[in-house]
């Protein structure tokens, strides 16, 4: 590349201005042509001179009106004033807001493209009318509004006629919104542009007389900004020089060039196009590779070992470099993947202020907020998850570790879903200033902008691009507190917050350096004008270059188009553009795609690059970079006994720290492996804040409730009997002892109010139907006395089984319930599962290779055995299962069956039992039998250790 666009019109410039380059005006696209012109320029000037000037072309609109841009939050609050002058009942704020916002960008494109309002928002009842009102247009644009508002005629739908009511009133909405703006002295840009062309026809801009004016690097100019230039080519000799090629200006199926074709048939603007079209794109010699690579990452890796490779070669030169950025947050994986060796670079493109780690922090604290929950008047607790989220933030967890580490484990071990306010504050000052409710927003914007401050005292030693982040959030709620107070703080927390992600939305982190040396980085559009020899481009698939439409509008497509408004052919053919023109001058273009189709990115190449495939005569290479990755066979897991694993089971022995549960020993039964995992290795499954109820959580509360039931009745009693007579009090006592067991369960202190919220109230009134059944069994049973609940509040159950080693082996267990009437003792066993009751011979209970194996009736003779060895076995005990599914029979019996017939006494099973039992313990702690894992591997599905085995 010899040449570029700017560094001729440089020479131009200076060759036919000399020596009255002070004179002249030279109007681009966006500043950064401007800086690379000025730069061209200087390389030619020997001597020092009075420069021209450059400007952008909004700059130079904007100097010739009073009227100052508004930021987006004051031209929506104006707008819903405006509008709420025109409804009978007002619209609240917070379902204006996003249609609203919607409405402000019409009111852009419909200025902007200098729309007649009036015709655009007149009412459309009828045929009729519809003629009437578009005499101007021609058949075709006719038809084309006609066949959009023929869905809503004759018959409108009450939606659709609250619609046409609205589109009404839309005419003189616009009329007092832009009356109210242009009277406070501000406006939005394409107010602006449409006055300032009203001025310049009526003559009421004057312009410095003797300026010489260029025009530089335009394609795709709104209205406004076509009837700007030629009025200054007509009445001030602009000139006006032009970016283009002649690959796609005359091709007239190349979209890129669709804006000058038009132009060059404006009997105004044609004049300035030269008889021959510039040719570079075919004539230059190209080298072109298109790299598919997996994900967005690892792209910018890609890139990162091609500049390396460069730099090796010693053929890397970073101002003659530029990478391409489609979308904006590539921008820090990129940085991160350039070689040490580049020491300069330049990023043209602002950071969104959304995507920064300090915005995630913000959100959460104010969802802190929204989630406030008040009790009493006084009492206040915060909804988990964003609580959670602040603590493990890395601001907030890297300043205070050991606090928020505590904090969160505390949380999830205890479940707690809402977190009183007194049990966050009191530690640090940021958290006093954020667990503390707010009870305006106007008071919330000096809450959030205090805990930025604290949040920056506490991080120590902040880096450059952090404290950027602080002082953009800083800006963005003083503004929201400003704009508040003019409007009486009008809105909800929640409506607060959408604004404030529309704002972070929107704002972005300029990044400052020198613009013209080292490597450059830059977003698609920062690209025109600009011209290098190595291009490279990231991103390119369908979605990303070209971009994919956004945002709605109230004014449907074809009314856009009959109209002259940009519709997505417009954006299509601006983007084909700015791809076509990086690239026309260019010597080697590298391009990298995505090839997963996951994670909501595209897999699909970008059309441009096929039709540079189809299209073009250049040799284009591709390939894909990928490591082939096989996952090697899942390896058999085996865990020998040997002497430390050996001392850890000692900890089970008699005196020691642990005993084996009847869950550990089905654990054991169903894989030695998972066994090892959780009673050896201790790996436990990670604590997590459950805030609907599961079957786990179902039967613990249930356990609780029953045993909050029965204990408030038979505390006070010697001996403790249930009596028939008691069943009305225990009924009334249901939902009273299950919101005991609820506050037990999430840890609430008993001055909170339970509130039940989603499935755990509908599991509330199951609970109470589950009970209230158990309740008409009982009272079917009664009377009998309450020996026990839930495993001995009164009594305990531990034994220690003897082995033939001499050693003995510590068990305990939780038993539901232990009653006893007429000389016949029970162990009840409730369960919320599909737990059945018939049982084969006790040594099924031990079977592992068995897929029937019933674990509960093994439990159940588990806990007579416990019973038997605290009490003796003078009386029969009776084991027996309240099993939900079947409980709402009519025929429910709570009774195990063996061969057809209920078990009502199990002393004579008891020796064989305990027999398969010490084989199981034998086998236990013999050291030559190592853990292995389950040759069933139906059982791996739901394991927690399913990753470490790698069993699905």
């Amino acid at each position: 590349m010899e040449n570029t666009f700017l560094k001729e019109l440089a020479e131009k410039v200076f060759a036919e201005n000399q020596p009255d380059l002070h004179h002249v005006t030279v109007v681009f696209p966006n500043r950064r042509a401007g800086l690379f012109f000025q730069r061209y320029l200087s390389n030619i000037i020997e001597k020092p001179i009075w420069a021209p000037e450059v400007v952008t072309l909004e700059e130079f609109i904007l100097k010739r009106s009073p009227l100052q841009p508004a930021d987006p939050l004051t031209l929506i609050f104006e707008l819903y004033r405006a509008f709420n002058e025109y409804r009978e009942v007002p619209e609240p704020f917070e379902r204006f807001y996003f249609w609203g916002e919607m409405l402000v960008k019409d009111f852009e494109d419909l200025d902007r493209y200098l729309v007649d309002p009036e015709k655009l928002f007149i009412s459309v009842k009828n045929q009729k009318e519809l003629d009437e009102a578009f005499y101007f247009l021609d058949e075709e644009d006719r038809k084309t509004i006609q066949s959009f508002w023929s869905s809503f005629l004759p018959d409108a739908s009450p939606s659709q006629y609250s619609f046409l009511k609205t589109w009404e009133i839309l005419s003189p909405v616009y009329v007092n919104y832009t009356k109210g703006l242009v009277d406070k002295g501000f406006a939005y840009t394409g107010l602006i542009y449409r006055q300032v062309v009203a001025d310049l026809e009526a003559g009421n801009i004057v312009d410095e007389q003797g300026r010489k004016l260029i025009f530089a690097g335009f394609n795709a100019l709104t209205a406004a900004e076509e009837a700007v230039i030629k009025h200054y080519v007509k009445k001030h000799q602009a000139e006006i020089h032009w970016d283009f090629d002649q690959y796609y200006f005359e091709d007239r199926k190349q979209e890129a060039g669709m804006f000058f074709r038009e132009y060059a048939r404006d009997p105004v603007l044609g004049k300035s196009f030269p008889e021959e079209p510039p040719s570079m794109f075919s004539n230059e010699e190209k080298k072109i590779s298109v790299t598919g690579v997996s994900l967005e990452v690892g792209q910018a890796k890609a890139v990162g070992e091609y500049l390396q490779q460069l730099i090796a070669a010693g053929n890397f030169d970073p101002e003659k470099t530029v990478v391409v950025l489609p979308k904006e947050h590539m921008l820090f994986p990129l940085l991160n993947s350039l070689p040490a060796e580049i020491k300069k670079l330049n990023v043209t493109m602002g950071y969104p202020l959304k995507e920064t780690p300090l915005n995630g922090l913000l959100e959460s604290i104010l969802q802190i907020q929204a989630t406030v929950r008040v009790e009493q008047d006084f009492f206040e607790s915060f909804y988990y998850q964003p609580v959670m989220e602040v603590l493990s933030h890395p601001y907030v967890a890297q300043a205070f570790p050991e606090l928020t580490d505590k904090l969160i484990q505390d949380i999830r071990k205890s479940n707690k879903v809402m977190i009183a306010r007194e049990e966050l504050q009191g530690h640090i000052t940021l958290f006093d200033i954020i667990f503390e409710r707010r009870k305006s927003n106007i008071d919330l914007c000096e809450y959030m902008v205090e805990s930025l401050k604290t949040l920056y005292a506490c991080m120590g030693e902040v880096v450059g691009l952090e404290r950027e982040y602080l002082f953009h959030f800083y800006q963005i709620f003083e503004r929201l507190k400003e704009i508040l107070s003019l409007h009486n703080d009008s809105v909800d927390i929640h409506t607060f917050i959408k604004l404030f992600r529309q704002v972070t939305r929107t704002v972005k982190i300029p990044f400052r350096g020198e613009p013209l040396e080292g490597l450059q980085i830059m977003g698609v559009l920062e690209t025109r004008n600009l011209d290098f020899e190595n291009v490279i481009l990231l991103s390119m698939n369908e979605g990303n270059l070209p971009a994919e439409s956004k945002g709605g509008s109230f004014i449907p497509y074809n009314i856009r188009k009959a109209f002259g408004m940009p519709t997505f052919e417009q954006q299509d053919a601006i983007y084909a553009y700015l791809f076509y023109r990086l690239i026309q001058r260019a010597d080697v273009i590298r391009m990298y795609c995505n090839t997963t189709p996951e994670f909501g990115l595209s897999g699909e190449v970008s059309r441009f690059v096929r039709q540079l495939q189809q299209e073009t005569s250049f040799e284009i290479t591709t390939n894909v970079l990928a490591n082939r990755s096989v996952l090697s066979e899942a390896k058999t897991i085996t865990i020998d006994k040997d002497l430390q694993v050996m001392r850890i089971l000692e900890g089970y022995l008699e005196g020691g720290r642990y005993r084996f549960s009847p869950s550990a020993l089905n654990t054991y039964l169903d894989c030695k492996l998972r066994f090892y995992f959780r009673y050896v290795a201790k790996i436990y499954a990670p604590d997590e804040v459950n805030e609907e109820m599961d079957a786990a959580m179902f039967g613990n509360i249930l356990h609780r409730a029953m045993e909050v039931l029965y204990e408030n009745l038979t505390k006070k009693r010697k001996p403790p009997i249930v009596n028939i007579g008691d069943f009305f009090t225990l009924r009334s006592s249901v939902e009273g002892a299950i919101r005991v067991a609820f506050k037990d369960y999430y840890h609430l202190p008993e001055n909170r109010k339970l509130v039940l919220e989603g499935r755990n109230l509908v599991m509330f009134e199951v609970m109470k139907d589950f009970i209230a059944k158990v309740l008409d069994q009982d009272e079917l049973y009664a009377p009998f006395e309450v020996i026990a609940l839930e495993g001995g509040s009164r009594q305990g159950y531990k034994l220690d089984f003897p082995l033939a080693s001499g050693q003995k082996v510590g068990l305990k267990g939780i038993i539901d319930r232990i009653d006893r009437k007429e000389g016949q003792v029970r162990v009840i066993d409730y369960k919320s599962g599909k737990d059945e009751r018939v049982i084969g011979a006790v040594d099924a209970f031990f079977d592992r290779e068995s897929k029937k194996r019933n674990k509960a009736a093994m439990q159940t003779f588990y806990y007579a055995m416990l019973y038997f060895n605290k009490h003796g076995d003078a009386e029969p005990v009776k084991p027996g299962i309240f099993n939900m599914r079947e409980l709402f029979r009519p025929d429910f019996d709570e009774s195990l069956i063996e061969n057809g017939e209920a078990l009502t006494d199990v002393r004579s099973y008891m020796e064989n039992f305990k027999k398969q039992l010490g084989d199981l313990l034998e086998e236990i702690y013999d050291a030559s039998d190592p853990f292995t894992q389950t040759e069933d591997q139906d059982k791996c599905k739901w394991c927690d250790y399913n990753g470490i085995c790698r069993r699905s």
